[in-house]
Formats: structure tokens, C-alpha cells, sequence
């Protein structure tokens, strides 16, 4: 049974134009010309859409739009809701967005946003920890601070300190007690430790 795909396009391959050509020339898009040629009706938004569409067609490669409609409204009327859903792109077609599409482009989004996640936590695991320290003098004392990772211990010249919630820290030690260097060293529960070392002045 002639349809209103074929017709356009054994009239488009008889006059030698290719795709690309006739959607530059009607401003149509390829995927839309596509699921014309191929009667995939659930590409197109609907049939008032869809017959500008074959209008537009058929005056480009010579095709009576009267017939080219008639077709149109024939095939486009006779396919229920029910068929668009179940319709897939021929193979020798282009790709076009479908629900499957969709659910496939969900289903791999959030596998690449739990990999992510999971990734970072291994990373965060397994590396050193952050640490960043400041001292200040006060007058015989050492005032040092600093912050870590909430999870990781923290030593100053391999005296335990007490961290707050978000990793802050902050000590005071006599100036017998540090010599010449301060040694502040974080440990992270792999293991992992991070040493920032001061000179005392």
C-alpha cells in the first residue's frame, strides 16, 4: 500500500535530493522528515503539525500536495494511541527521542551519580587527609589551629587534640613543650596521615 513516506520519498530519491538538502530547503528537521518517509507518527507533536510538514514536502520535490494530504490524513488517523507507544525507529533510520530513550537516559544518569559518589568516598577513604594549621605566638604559649577532616585524628607534637564537628581544631602548648618545631599530623581511618610542620619563633 502506497503511503504519504513513500510517495515523498521516491519523489525526493527520483529527483536525486538528499535528506540534508530538503531539510535545509523547507526548514524542516531531518529526524521529522524521517518519521515521515518512515510513517513513525509518534515523532511527530500532531497531525495539523504533521501536514504543514508533508505540504511543505511534496512543493519541494514536486508532489501534489492534495494527494500527499489525503495520504496523510488516511495513514496519520488510522493509527491509535496505543500503536504510537508501541512503534520503534526502523533500524535504517535515524536515532529519535523515545520513552525508552528516556528511561535509558535516567537509568544510566543515576548509575553515573552513585558511581560518582561511591568514587568519592573511596577517594576520601584511601587519600591522605586535608590539613591546613595556623600558630601564634602568645607570649610564652604557642595558639595552634587548624582544620581536618571530621573523620581523621589529629596529633600536635604527638599530643592527641580534640576536633570539632567540621574538623576544626585548636591547642595551646608552652614553649618548653615545642622546642624548635611544631609537628601537627592528621591520621585518616585507612591509615593514610598528613604532616604540616612549623617553626617555632
Amino acid at each position: 500500500m502506497r503511503t504519504v513516506g513513500s510517495l515523498l520519498k521516491n519523489a525526493r530519491e527520483e529527483k536525486g535530493l538528499g535528506l540534508s538538502c530538503v531539510a535545509q530547503t523547507t526548514k524542516i528537521k531531518e529526524k521529522f522528515l524521517i518519521a515521515l518517509e518512515e510513517s513513525y507518527w509518534a515523532a511527530l507533536p500532531n497531525l495539523p503539525i504533521a501536514a504543514g510538514f508533508v505540504k511543505s514536502y511534496a512543493q519541494n520535490v514536486g508532489v501534489d500536495t492534495n494527494l500527499a494530504l489525503a495520504l496523510l490524513r488516511r495513514d496519520f488517523t488510522s493509527v491509535s494511541v496505543s500503536e504510537f507507544k508501541s512503534q520503534e525507529m526502523p533500524v535504517s533510520g535515524r536515532f529519535v527521542w523515545t520513552p525508552k530513550a528516556t528511561v535509558a537516559a535516567s537509568f544510566l544518569g543515576t548509575l553515573l551519580l552513585v558511581g560518582g559518589y561511591l568514587f568519592r568516598q573511596y577517594y576520601l577513604f584511601v587519600a591522605p587527609p586535608s590539613l591546613s594549621v595556623e600558630t601564634k605566638p602568645q607570649g610564652e604559649r604557642f595558639l595552634i589551629s587548624g582544620k581536618t577532616l571530621p573523620s581523621a585524628t589529629v596529633e600536635v607534637n604527638k599530643r592527641p587534640v580534640l576536633l570539632e564537628k567540621d574538623g576544626a581544631f585548636s591547642i595551646v602548648i608552652d614553649r618548653e613543650e615545642v622546642g624548635n618545631k611544631i609537628e601537627v599530623k592528621a591520621v585518616s581511618r585507612s591509615g593514610k596521615s598528613t604532616i604540616v610542620e612549623k617553626v617555632a619563633q
